[in-house]
C-alpha cells in the first residue's frame, strides 16, 4: 500500500501558527516554554498539558504554557524567524496535529510564509531549512511510545496574503 502523502500549508507567525490540512485545520499561539514532563501523581489535582520532545529538549505550546506556568516563555517573533529551529518546531507540531508521522503518514509536502517585505530574502533559507537533513522530521509527544517520525518531500515558500 503506498503511503499517504499530507498536505500541510502551515503559517507559524508573531501572534499564533495557522496551519490547514485537507478540510482541517489547526491555530495555536505561537510560544513555547520548556517542560520536564515530570508528574506527581495527584489524580484530578494534576494539571494536565501535552508536552512535544524536540533536538533532546520538551516544551509545551501554546494556551499550555500559560496553563502549567513552566519555563520562561518563548515567542516566535523578529525578522530571523524565517526558517529557524523555534519556526521549524512550530510547523512540526502543527503537521503532528494532522497525524504526520503517524501510520501511513511519513510524508509531508509543506506550503509555509514569509511576509512579502521579506520573501526575497527569507525564501531560499526557508527551503533550505526545512529540508536540512534530507527533510526528516523527529518529535515525540507526550503519552506517544515512540517518537513520530516523518520527511518533508518538497517545501514550498509563499508570502502571505
Amino acid at each position: 500500500m503506498a503511503q499517504k502523502e499530507l498536505e500541510v500549508h502551515a503559517d507559524a507567525g508573531n501572534g499564533g501558527v495557522n496551519a490547514v490540512c485537507g478540510k482541517a485545520d489547526c491555530y495555536f499561539p505561537s510560544v513555547r516554554a520548556t517542560a520536564t514532563g515530570d508528574r506527581l501523581n495527584v489524580g484530578t489535582m494534576q494539571m494536565d498539558a501535552t508536552w512535544y520532545g524536540w533536538n533532546s529538549s520538551k516544551y509545551y505550546v501554546g494556551d499550555d504554557v500559560v496553563k502549567m506556568r513552566s519555563g520562561s516563555p518563548e515567542r516566535h517573533q523578529g525578522s530571523n524567524r524565517y526558517g529557524n529551529e523555534f519556526h521549524q518546531f512550530l510547523v512540526a507540531v502543527s503537521c503532528s496535529k494532522f497525524g504526520a508521522g503517524l501510520k501511513g503518514k511519513q510524508e509531508v509536502n509543506l506550503t509555509v510564509f514569509a511576509p512579502p517585505g521579506m520573501y526575497n530574502e527569507a525564501s531560499d533559507r526557508m527551503k533550505e531549512a526545512f529540508m536540512d537533513d534530507g527533510g526528516k522530521v523527529k518529535l515525540q509527544i507526550k503519552d506517544e511510545a515512540k517518537p513520530r517520525e516523518w520527511q518533508y518531500t518538497n517545501v514550498t515558500v509563499w508570502p502571505e496574503g
